[in-house]
C-alpha cells in the first residue's frame, strides 16, 4: 500500500471515528430526560387547568352549595299546616298528598345552565380557543427544536465538527432553545390558568347571587342540582327562572 493510499485511509477512519464519537454523544444528550422538551409533561400540566363540562359543573355545584337560602318565618308559605309531631307541611294539589319539603326546596338542571347561560357559553368557547392556541404553540416550539436537533445530527454524520468546542457550542445553543421553549410554555400555562380561574370565579359569583335572590324571593331553604338526586318532582324545577335572571343580569364585556 502506497503512503498516499495509507494516509487517505487513515484520514477516513479518523473522520469516521469522529463522526461516531459525536453521534454517540449527541444521542446521549437527546435521551437525557432533563434536556428534553417533553410534550407529554407540558400537556399534563396544562390538563390540570383544562375547563371541561365537569369543571363547569363543579363551579355550578359550588355556587349552589354556598348560596344562603335562609328560612324565614312568614305567613306567605302556601297551605302550611302542622302535623301531630309539629312538622310544617304543605298540601300538593296535584296528587293530593302532603309534602314537608316542597315549600322550602327547589332544584335546577345544571346542563341547561351550562348550555343556555351566556357567560358559561363564552367561558367554554374561550377555553376551547385557549387550548388550541397552547397546542399550536407547543407544536411550533417542538418543530423548531426538532429541526435544530436534526441539523446537529446531520452535521455530526458528515464530519462537520472539526473539534469538541464546535460541537459543544451547538449543543449549548440547543439546550438554551429548549430551556427558552419550556419557560415560554410555562408562562402561557400560568396565564391560561389565571384567566380560567378568574372566569370561573365570575361564574360562581353570578350564579350564587341569582340563587340567593331566588331563595329570598320564595323563602327557600335549599336549591339543589339535578345531579344530587335520582328524582325530583318537575314542579320544583326553577331552571328557567334562574337562566332568565342570569342572562338578564349578565352584561358581556366589550
Amino acid at each position: 500500500m502506497s503512503v498516499k493510499i495509507f494516509l487517505k485511509t487513515t484520514t477516513k477512519l479518523q473522520k469516521n471515528q469522529e463522526c461516531t464519537k459525536y453521534l454517540i454523544k449527541f444521542y446521549y444528550f437527546c435521551t437525557t430526560q432533563t434536556n428534553k422538551f417533553n410534550i407529554n409533561h407540558t400537556f399534563s400540566v396544562m390538563r390540570k387547568f383544562t375547563l371541561s363540562a365537569g369543571a363547569l359543573l363543579l363551579v355550578l355545584s359550588a355556587s349552589l352549595a354556598s348560596a344562603s337560602c335562609n328560612k324565614q318565618d312568614s305567613d306567605s308559605k302556601n297551605s302550611e299546616t302542622k302535623t301531630s309531631t309539629g312538622l310544617t307541611t304543605t298540601k300538593d294539589t296535584t296528587n293530593q298528598r302532603e309534602s314537608a319539603l316542597a315549600p322550602y326546596l327547589r332544584y335546577v338542571e345544571t346542563q341547561r345552565i351550562l348550555l343556555e347561560y351566556t357567560l358559561a357559553q363564552e367561558v367554554a368557547k374561550e377555553d376551547s380557543i385557549a387550548q388550541i392556541q397552547l397546542a399550536s404553540l407547543q407544536n411550533q416550539l417542538s418543530a423548531s427544536i426538532n429541526n435544530k436537533m436534526q441539523q446537529i445530527q446531520e452535521k455530526a454524520q458528515r464530519g462537520g465538527y472539526i473539534n469538541e468546542s464546535a460541537y459543544n457550542a451547538d449543543v449549548a445553543s440547543l439546550s438554551k432553545q429548549q430551556s427558552d421553549a419550556e419557560n415560554r410554555m410555562a408562562q402561557r400555562q400560568r396565564d391560561y390558568a389565571t384567566d380560567l380561574m378568574n372566569r370561573q370565579a365570575q361564574m360562581h359569583d353570578s350564579i350564587k347571587s341569582v340563587i340567593d335572590a331566588i331563595c329570598a324571593k320564595y323563602q327557600l331553604d335549599a336549591v339543589l342540582t339535578d345531579q344530587s338526586g335520582l328524582y325530583f318532582n318537575p314542579s320544583l324545577d326553577i331552571t328557567d327562572e334562574v337562566i332568565t335572571e342570569l342572562n338578564r343580569r349578565y352584561k358581556p364585556s366589550k
